[in-house]
């Protein structure tokens, strides 16, 4: 899982899972191909977003329905133009 504090999803992941003595989390510096990878070889179960799901050919997913959610924001130009001031009044409405 990523460092604690980095995403608040997978700190509320982490705390779920650690409530069973069983289960020992390890802290990883991202995900990429690599961790992907290793998680193959080395038989490590990853605790990953869905977009992560289809990542790597070898690796199976399985969804589960708790309750991590994650924050989603948008970036943009500090030049801001018409459009995204209008995407943005939009966003906050909702």
């Amino acid at each position: 899982m990523p460092e604690k504090g980095k995403f608040d999803c997978f700190d509320k992941a982490r705390a779920f899972l650690e409530q069973n003595p069983k289960i020992h989390t390890k802290t990883i510096p991202g995900f990429d191909m690599n961790i992907l990878n290793k998680c193959v070889s080395n038989n490590w179960i990853l605790c990953s977003a869905e977009d992560w799901q289809i990542a790597h050919p070898l690796l199976k997913s399985k969804s589960f329905n708790w309750n991590c959610n994650a924050q989603f924001g948008i970036i943009y130009n500090d030049k801001i133009n018409a459009a995204t001031k209008n995407l943005i009044k939009t966003l906050k409405k909702n």
